[in-house]
């Protein structure tokens, strides 16, 4: 009776086969490794914000780093580091920070993550400090430089709620105290 034995060679060519000790592919990143790396990124920023300090948030983004507005708008590398700045010198405290991480779409070194963002602050608005609660939804690219991941990107940025001192303002209007509280169609 003939039973079958696998030779060696074919399981060495069905390794092959199914990627298995495939060199070139050890090279790409991976996405739970990418998903954890990025976490590790988020806390560090929400850290920073709690700390109010800006130098980490701006050391995570890549030179030429840029954001497209909910409106369209492009912001460039300049205008956004002012922006950051700016949201440092106005957020008196930060109260809640978070940032959840959607899809990740990895392609090579590039990483398009889908995120959710809440940030309750007390900040400086309309001449008085207020407590501001705001969301989001955006798309944030990151690009892999050596082995640390670097923003490059925000675009498809959808505003949530905002809320300023308990009343829901429109995000895509200047704030007024004096404005009636928002209610969208």
């Amino acid at each position: 009776m003939c039973s079958f034995k696998p030779a060696p060679v074919l399981i060495v060519l069905a390794a092959s086969l199914l990627g298995a000790g495939d060199s070139a592919s050890d090279s790409k990143p991976k996405p739970k490794p990418v998903r954890a790396a990025l976490e590790r990124r988020y806390a560090e920023m929400r850290d920073a914000y709690f700390a109010r300090d800006s130098s980490v948030v701006l050391g995570s983004r890549l030179a030429g780093f840029f954001s497209i507005t909910s409106s369209g708008d492009t912001l460039d590398s300049e205008a956004v580091r002012a922006y950051t700045r700016a949201s440092f010198e106005q957020v008196q405290t930060t109260l809640a920070l978070d940032w959840k991480l959607g899809v990740i779409d990895l392609r090579g070194d590039t990483a398009a993550v889908e995120v959710d963002q809440h940030w309750v602050r007390r900040q400086l608005k309309g001449g008085a400090a207020r407590d501001v609660d705001t969301r989001a939804h955006q798309r944030e690219t990151w690009i892999r430089k050596g082995d640390e991941w670097l923003l490059w990107r925000i675009d498809h940025v959808r505003p949530g709620v905002w809320r300023v001192d308990g009343k829901r303002i429109d995000p895509l209007r200047p704030y007024d105290a004096g404005a009636p509280e928002y209610r969208p169609r």
